[in-house]
């Protein structure tokens, strides 16, 4: 062979010689490594997700001990309208059904006392008979203002029940604008009764 040949070839033998080590070790170390990485990098997703559930929950757990918080005081006054006697009491539930209804954009149009009715002892007032005031809220609004206001008398601090409602549409309203139609509530409301103590 020529010299110029030869060193041809020992170049090219030379390179493939560094081509079929650098396959080796591609194969032999750089492919482990890399799949480890790769299985590393999902575990870390995962863990950044589990991460970000805990932190949810853990948000979702303070307003958990709020709620609790709020439930402890409300059980603590007994969820029960105080007053000095029957007509104090009457009016403070009064107010609060007015402001309850008015807040959630209803316009009262009329609110009166109810009969009282006594609760015979049982497992819900333990064994002490108590007594329920009531009220009869009348008011217009729209079908979700009325909804709304349901729920802010039943959720209030004070435990009142909505024990009958009456919805009637007003027609005059409706064909006036071309909103939301406006309805007449009448809701009667009951809730315990405590007089207060000097």
């Amino acid at each position: 062979m020529s010299p110029m040949r030869s060193a041809v070839v020992q170049k090219l033998a030379f390179v493939a010689l560094n081509a079929g080590l650098l396959a080796v070790f591609a194969l032999g170390v750089a492919a482990p490594i890399w799949g480890g990485l790769e299985e590393r990098i999902v575990a870390l997703g995962e863990r950044r997700a589990l991460l970000a559930r805990t932190q949810l929950i853990e948000g979702a757990e303070g307003q958990a001990k709020q709620y609790a918080q709020q439930v402890r005081s409300r059980n603590a006054r007994g969820g029960l309208i105080e007053g000095g006697n029957e007509g104090a009491a009457s009016a403070a539930m009064q107010a609060l059904l007015k402001s309850a209804a008015e807040a959630q954009g209803g316009v009262v149009r009329s609110l009166g006392a109810l009969p009282s009715r006594a609760v015979v002892p049982g497992q819900a007032m333990g064994q002490v008979p108590g007594q329920m005031i009531g009220a009869r809220l009348e008011y217009a609004g729209t079908l979700a203002a009325i909804t709304r206001t349901i729920h802010a008398i039943e959720s209030g601090p004070v435990m009142l029940v909505v024990t009958a409602a009456s919805l009637r549409p007003r027609r005059e309203a409706a064909r006036e604008r071309a909103e939301e139609p406006q309805v007449d509530a009448q809701l009667d409301v009951y809730g315990g009764f405590k007089e207060a103590r000097p």
